[in-house]
């Protein structure tokens, strides 16, 4: 897909067309509304925010891409998932947060 997106907005530029790819990971939709809380709680650990992704979220990256800026994303694959395709495992990692559960970060001056 990331292929075919970059063969057609090359293809598509000077015509005035933008193609842009978006990946979307995990979503809270209507759709889960299915499943057991347990599996919807399960889904969102693995995603590094601890949570699923919103509509609303999915619709602003969108109306970005529409706009007059979504022409500097042309040919390119925008992933949407919380981080999720970066890291593979529940959140935080073993042995990374301290007792009390917070995950440690870099002191800022």
């Amino acid at each position: 897909m990331e292929a075919l997106t970059r063969e057609l907005a090359g293809r598509w530029e000077q015509a005035g067309v933008t193609v842009t790819a978006v990946a979307a990971g995990h979503f809270d939709t209507e759709v889960l509304a299915k499943y057991p809380a347990s599996v919807r709680a399960g889904a969102a650990r693995t995603v590094p925010l601890q949570r699923l992704g919103t509509v609303a979220e999915h619709a602003w990256l969108i109306a970005l891409l529409a706009s007059p800026l979504g022409r500097a994303f042309n040919g390119s694959t925008i992933t949407l998932d919380g981080a999720r395709d970066n890291w593979c495992g529940p959140w935080p990692p073993a042995g990374l947060a301290d007792e009390s559960g917070a995950v440690p970060s870099e002191e800022r001056r």
